[in-house]
């Protein structure tokens, strides 16, 4: 057998000749090689190697190769991870984006928020993964998670790189957005969770065949306002236009036994339930912007700066899980503008505190919902103000639950410690206002505090008989 001489010596294929080997797989190992060196004679000995190695190595080259290419035109399939901590007032954030099958992040985003301003302060995303949407997609992560956009972002430490990548995350420069998802979310009065689940009884399907209205309302409810574009504009005013036809048409007979009447079915299908319109099924809320500013006045020892407005309401039902022990937040009240102070109310006398179902979830499983047990507590006519006053940054409140007894009739356990519990609430402000009794002529106001978020509204109230806000601070 004839031995070929070497240029390298050594090597998986030392002595063997190239006529041994497949023509084809040969050629197209050498074509491969001279990527890495213009020798001919180097490049033929390193592709037999490769080949006495596996004789389908090239063609295996070849196919991951096309794998990766398809997969880098290919939109990434990302998972996010979130998590961040409290300090003195600010919030230090983090965002990190997973690819399936790969234990570290591809990217991730570092953010801090104080005084309700945001800041990204660094983004990295691994070199195998740039230019495929990662920064863009984080981005995109943290307008949703905090309700805002690329121009709520603060002006320091931006970069170059980084307001390229603001700007392609940005929502289309659509003038009547915000006015249409405001019409939108006052016209219909139906959650994603509750359309979903109308949508597969056999009633929805009595008035029409078509599960466009349907298909297209889920879509305008679990869409955050800042992905907002022309479509979600045209079609929430397809569905603002038809609610306002509907509703003003007369109910007919049920479609049949078991099924409201089609008028009811259509309405239903567009995200609006006439059940839930009947009046005063929640709170009543009356006009109190002067009662707000003098709580603000009053607490701040300053005349209020500004008024704005949340895109929230008074939740018609709450849960009474036991008793607020201490109320912590971040003030400059006693400081210099802007420079903010922790401190904590320790209750006077019992305030009694009410979330909304399911709030409390574990601090270390975040996905695991608290148990609790207490009365649900309907608002229905109950007369909470319009205005209220903005105290503080929210820092955490300290809660004794109901441990023991049933929902109608709970009980607090017997250890002094039992069912003690600390609270926080991501972004979450410390308001305070009054119940408007004397307008009902039913006595004197109740002052109330209530923790809230911009996103997801009043989370928790805190009622009690002596609680009232002062000069010296929140008492009682």
């Amino acid at each position: 057998m004839r031995r070929c001489a070497e240029r390298l010596p050594g090597g998986l294929a030392a002595g063997r000749c190239p006529e041994e080997f497949d023509q084809v797989d040969l050629r197209r190992g050498i074509e491969v090689e001279l990527e890495h060196t213009g020798d001919l004679a180097i490049a033929r000995e390193i592709a037999m190697d490769h080949l006495v190695e596996d004789p389908r190595y090239y063609e295996a080259l070849a196919k991951m190769e096309a794998d990766l290419e398809a997969t880098k035109n290919a939109k990434l399939r990302l998972r996010f991870e979130t998590g961040g901590d409290s300090n003195y007032g600010q919030w230090d954030g983090w965002i990190a984006a997973f690819v399936p099958r790969r234990k570290k992040p591809v990217g991730v985003l570092e953010w801090s928020e104080f005084d309700g301003k945001y800041y990204v302060n660094m983004v990295a995303v691994h070199p195998d993964f740039r230019r495929r949407g990662v920064a863009t997609e984080l981005y995109l992560r943290l307008f949703d998670d905090q309700g805002i956009s690329s121009k709520d972002l603060e002006p320091s430490m931006r970069t170059e790189e980084g307001d390229f990548f603001r700007k392609g995350a940005a929502l289309p420069n659509l003038s009547d957005v915000d006015t249409w998802y405001q019409k939108y979310r006052q016209a219909v009065n139906m959650t994603a969770s509750e359309l979903r689940r109308w949508s597969k009884h056999p009633c929805s399907k009595k008035a029409s065949l078509d599960r466009g209205p349907v298909k297209r309302n889920l879509h305008l409810l679990t869409t955050p306002r800042r992905r907002w574009g022309a479509k979600e504009v045209g079609w929430a005013k397809k569905t603002v236009s038809f609610i306002a036809r509907m509703r003003a048409v007369s109910p007919g007979r049920p479609a049949s036994k078991d099924c409201p009447s089609k008028r009811d079915i259509a309405l239903l299908n567009w995200a609006y339930d006439p059940m839930k319109a009947t009046p005063n099924r929640g709170p009543k809320v009356l006009d109190a912007e002067e009662m707000a500013a003098n709580l603000r006045k009053t607490f701040q020892a300053a005349e209020p700066e500004y008024e704005y407005h949340l895109p929230f309401s008074w939740p018609s039902t709450m849960q009474n899980i036991g008793d607020s022990l201490a109320v912590a937040y971040n003030s400059d009240k006693w400081k210099k503008k802007g420079q903010m102070e922790l401190y904590k109310h320790l209750a006077e006398s019992r305030n009694r505190a009410l979330v909304v179902p399911g709030l409390l979830h574990d601090f270390y499983s975040p996905g695991k919902r608290v148990k609790v047990r207490g009365p649900m507590v309907s608002l229905h006519g109950v007369p909470l103000p319009k205005h209220f006053a903005v105290l503080a940054l929210f820092e955490e409140v300290d809660l004794k639950l109901y441990t023991d007894g049933t929902d109608d009739a709970p009980r607090f356990g017997s250890k002094k410690d039992e069912g003690v519990v600390k609270v926080t609430v991501r972004h979450g402000m410390l308001g305070a206002s009054k119940i408007l009794w004397s307008r009902e002529g039913k006595g004197k106001d109740q002052p109330f505090l209530f923790v809230y978020t911009e996103k997801d509204g009043v989370l928790m109230l805190i009622v009690g008989e002596e609680l009232d806000v002062e000069a010296d601070g929140i008492v009682g």
